[in-house]
């Protein structure tokens, strides 16, 4: 029966992952060419702006993410109990209404130029010349919109065994979102007809995949009866969540805020590119653990750790090897690509490249367990985790912003995602115990000791003891855990 479970999940998960592909390549298609096509027809200033309006949006899309996931996590684990979901299926399109009007009401007071200039330390009359307030609307209404149809609506195909599907609308979503950008900023070269247009595709597209899918979604969800009783409990309930999504959200979209306002807003994009460069190697890494998520729902709800631990050793022997090949292939020629993919227009950091890209190695480790406990509305054991991490890393942002060395943000962001590392670590051993902590520790070990390589090179920049080490440390990994296994998935270790 186990045998029939394991290969049952892996078919499951090998369809998504064939939409997951297309993810994958709509991401390098966004985050490579974008950067270049901003900073061909816009200047820096412009671009900073237009990064830093996202970064607020994001950010106040958290406001509505802890109850977002919070029911479709509720949904998902009863559904697999097989309790009826319509009630909390109703009680969170009541909530949402709540969120959304509260998520307006705060983009309608950072849009106000004065407003936002005295947190961002934009010029007014910068912002007012740039149609500041209009663009930051119609990109907060767009975001929005998806946010709801993407993060909830289609999240209910999950428990019908349909995540394929849900994956294969969002990556077709982002592929057509990225060629509308695109065109968008080669025909206009300017900012708000770019907004317009990211408005009006997302409500076409939403519509469109609101007519395919609803016929699914009726399977488990006939009338929509708002009780916004039931509502503000949900709310209430996913509290915990929210915080822990603030605190992460504040780190993963707020640095550039803070980069701005610490460092220059001139700096952004370099910030900016370097992080998304380094980001890259992290995007396989997500398309593989979207797909598990239910099945870990699954065996948390069914009490079967065997299979749980299974899982998360799944997703990092996929993982674990490419993110530190892809550094060994990339460090001899990033500085060539870096300047070419920017058009020699931003200088190239080898420091603050390697600072972020040893931080990803603790980041990937950490991604699956923090989806995990997230996608069982455990929050409470993420909370100092996440703000461990992010008032590090803000910390460290200002104690170094002295120096004037865009390294040091680099540098701040390592040590928070591997002090955060430990963090999440301990609440593991205290919320599933000593032998459940055994059994997952080693890929954090390797990448501790991987990091401790690269920063060695960071201050002697000896290239042949770095690979040789490096080298070394992946053959012992590959020979110990790889080789002549016939089952390298969920039934191995």
């Amino acid at each position: 029966m186990s045998f029939i479970k394991n290969s049952l999940a892996k078919i499951r998960h090998l369809d998504s992952l064939k939409w997951g592909l297309l993810v994958i390549l709509v991401n390098l298609i966004n985050q490579i060419l974008i950067v270049p096509f901003f900073l061909t027809y816009f200047d820096k200033e412009v671009y900073s702006l237009w990064l830093v309006m996202v970064a607020f949006i994001l950010l106040i899309r958290t406001i509505n993410l802890g109850q977002l996931n919070y029911s479709s996590n509720l949904i998902n684990i009863e559904y697999f109990k097989g309790e009826k979901v319509d009630e909390f299926i109703n009680s969170a399109f009541g909530a949402n209404i709540v969120l959304v009007t509260l998520q307006l009401l705060v983009g309608f007071i950072l849009s106000v130029p004065q407003v936002f200039s005295a947190i961002s330390g934009f010029e007014i009359g910068f912002l007012v010349n740039n149609d500041f307030t209009l663009i930051f609307i119609l990109l907060l209404i767009s975001r929005l919109l998806n946010q709801i149809f993407s993060l909830f609506y289609l999240r209910l195909l999950e428990p019908l065994n349909l995540i394929s599907k849900r994956i294969k609308y969002d990556g077709i979503r982002e592929l057509l979102e990225v060629c509308i950008i695109i065109t968008a900023i080669v025909v206009f070269q300017d900012l708000l007809p770019i907004a317009l247009a990211i408005l009006g595709y997302n409500l076409v597209f939403t519509g469109f995949t609101y007519i395919k899918v609803r016929e699914n979604i009726s399977r488990i969800n006939g009338d929509i009866k708002i009780e916004f009783k039931q509502s503000i409990a949900i709310i209430k309930n996913s509290t915990t969540l929210f915080l822990s999504f603030c605190s992460d959200k504040l780190y993963e979209n707020g640095l550039n805020i803070f980069i701005t306002a610490l460092y220059n807003p001139i700096l952004l994009p370099l910030f900016s590119s370097t992080r998304t460069m380094t980001n890259l190697s992290l995007k396989f890494a997500t398309v593989i653990s979207e797909p598990l998520m239910p099945d870990l729902q699954k065996n948390y709800s069914q009490k079967d750790d065997v299979n749980l631990i299974n899982g998360l050793k799944y997703y990092w022997k996929l993982t674990f090897l490419p993110i530190y090949v892809l550094l060994l292939l990339l460090l001899p020629i990033v500085e060539f690509l870096f300047n070419l993919w920017t058009k020699n227009k931003l200088d190239f950091s080898l420091d603050l490249f390697l600072w972020m890209y040893i931080s990803v190695y603790f980041l990937n480790y950490s991604s699956v367990l923090t989806q995990f406990f997230r996608r069982t509305n455990f929050a409470k054991q993420l909370i100092g985790y996440s703000v461990t991490k992010t008032i590090t890393v803000i910390g460290f942002l200002y104690l170094l912003a002295y120096l004037k060395d865009l390294a040091m943000a680099g540098l701040a962001m390592f040590v928070g995602e591997f002090i955060s590392c430990l963090i999440l670590l301990f609440q593991i051993y205290r919320f599933k115990g000593f032998v459940f902590l055994q059994k997952i520790w080693y890929y954090f070990f390797m990448s501790t000791v991987l990091s401790v390589f690269a920063i060695l090179f960071l201050f002697f920049k000896n290239y042949i003891v770095f690979y040789i080490s490096s080298i070394i440390v992946l053959i012992y990994h590959v020979w110990n855990h790889f080789p002549f296994k016939k089952n390298l998935h969920f039934n191995s270790k």
